[in-house]
């Protein structure tokens, strides 16, 4: 189901069109606008299933380790930046796998839409905003009443 692309999710590939701008033009070559987007949006369809497939392999598991990562990109005011999250998924020993999904915040909305089918452990560092429960077969554990925010 395709989910709604984010102001910050579009800013973050206009900064990848412009970063590689930047890139191939020391190289003596110059590549427009358009045909980045192109190259960039082609490039997306084409691994859209395999990323689908990884997430799909990895929720299949029986412990999924979760962590995010803070990265900068532009923001909406010209010249600066926002922090967002890259927040990285790996498979357990079975289901050798490893996605990462950007987010614009740390909060709980992003992690609890792609593990929203998982059913196993989910393995973190304990940061309660973003992974606030870990589910198994049987039980839910919902850490975000006990656990201090932050911690």
């Amino acid at each position: 189901m395709p989910r709604k692309v984010s102001d910050e999710q579009k800013r973050f590939w206009r900064d990848l069109v412009e970063r590689q701008e930047m890139l191939v033009g020391p190289l003596g070559l110059w590549l427009s606008r358009p045909l980045l987007w192109k190259l960039l949006a082609g490039t997306a369809r084409c691994l859209k299933p395999l990323a689908l497939l990884l997430r799909e392999e990895i929720l299949k598991g029986f412990v999924v380790q979760a962590d995010e990562t803070p990265v900068r990109f532009l923001g909406e005011e010209p010249g600066k930046s926002s922090l967002g999250y890259l927040f990285g998924y790996a498979g357990d020993a079975e289901h050798r796998f490893l996605i990462y999904d950007f987010q614009p915040n740390r909060s709980r909305a992003g992690p609890r839409e792609l593990l929203a089918d998982f059913r196993g452990v989910l393995q973190t560092d304990g940061y309660v905003g973003a992974f606030c429960y870990a589910v198994v077969p049987s039980f839910q554990v919902d850490a975000s009443e006990k656990a201090e925010p932050g911690r």
